[in-house]
This record gives structure tokens, sequence and C-alpha cells, in this order.
């Protein structure tokens, strides 16, 4: 929890060129709010959120065009790491790339695909066979027990209502600032983008042992 926020703040401060006010405010709120209440569910979000973070970080490098090769390999190996920890870190990892390719193009994200194709099928497709070997089926068990094919709006609700309750100090100041301009609406856009599909992507499973 603690590298989290600390990578919250180094990377305000590192790309976005945050005041240490405002790289401070936000890894801030995340120390005493939202991150806080996840480390007391002792589960492994706390870990989860960490790579998420790191990706991030890859991620508006990339966005700003400053990313280097060892950059686009760690982009892509925090998201496997984020998919090993949870099962919808693969999910999430895959929302966080599309960003990044709708808002640089295909043809400037090749390297990236690439790079981002082999890490997941060569470490994570051999983890993935190990784990069908395993237990005896592809997907996660929770998939099992609480999806069962079929879609759950209660559950997506209730994960509207817990994003919007974490993230509404900074929806309430990113969007009507993100609309002052079509770069920086695209921009609102693009960032945002893995948000609704985190949040969209909790009505695969049923809503019972999910915290928070």
């Amino acid at each position: 929890h603690i590298m989290t926020v600390l990578v919250v703040y180094i990377a305000n401060r590192h790309v976005h060129r945050s005041s240490t006010t405002a790289a401070f405010v936000s890894a801030g709120y995340l120390a005493l709010g939202p991150g806080l209440s996840y480390t007391e569910a002792s589960f492994g979000t706390t870990v989860f959120t960490f790579f998420l973070a790191l990706m991030w970080w890859g991620a508006l490098l990339l966005l700003s065009g400053r990313a280097t090769r060892p950059c686009e390999i760690g982009f892509a190996c925090s998201g496997l790491l984020a998919g090993l920890t949870r099962p919808e870190g693969v999910i999430v990892s895959g929302f966080i790339l599309l960003a990044v390719v709708l808002s640089r193009g295909v043809r400037q994200c090749v390297r990236l695909l690439i790079v981002f194709a082999i890490v997941f099928a060569v470490i994570g497709g051999a983890y993935f066979a190990w784990r069908w070997q395993y237990f005896g089926q592809p997907l996660p068990n929770p998939f099992y027990v609480k999806g069962q094919q079929v879609l759950y709006p209660a559950s997506l609700i209730v994960a509207i209502r817990n994003v919007t309750r974490f993230a509404l100090p900074f929806l309430a100041i990113m969007l009507p600032l993100g609309c002052r301009s079509k770069l920086l609406l695209k921009y609102t856009a693009i960032t945002l983008l893995p948000v609704f599909g985190f949040t969209a992507m909790w009505m695969l499973l049923s809503n019972e042992m999910n915290y928070m």
C-alpha cells in the first residue's frame, strides 16, 4: 500500500509535472481513503492495485509519447503481474492497453502490441496451461461459482456506486475541466476508459463476497 502511494506521487511529478502539493493530495487521498480501505480486507487487492498503478504510470508515459522500450516491457509485465494477482487484472490490463492504442493509433503501437503479446503468451500462457491442468477448468474458479455465464445488473449498480464513491473528488474536477477543449475531452475520455471498463466488468459476477 505504501509503495502504491509512492507510485502515485512520483508518477504525478514525473509524467504530469504536477506541483508537490497536487501530487501530495492525490497520493494522500489514496493513502488514507480507498487504498486504506482495501488493506482492511486482507485480500490480494493491495498488491493488485500496486501493479495496476505501475501499469498506468507506463500508460501515461505511452500517452505522452515519452515511453522507451524498457517502459513498454514494464508496462506489459505490470499488466501480467496484476492478472496473476487477481484474474480480473487481465481484463483491466486489456482496457488500459486499449486506451493507449485508441489514443496513439495502431501503427504507433505495433512494437508495444508485440511486446504485450509475447509477455502474456509466454509467461501468462505457461501459467494458464498449468492452472488448467491443475484445476481441470480454463477459467478462474469464481467465474464458475459466481458467473455461470449470465449477467448481473445488480452487481453493476453496486460497482457504479463504489467507483463513484471512491473517485468522486477526482471525477468532480476532471469531468468539467476535461470539456474545455477537444484535445482535453479526448484525453479525458481515454483516461477514463479503463475506469468505465473496470466498473462494467463486475456485471459478469454476482456481488456475493465482493468487498467494496
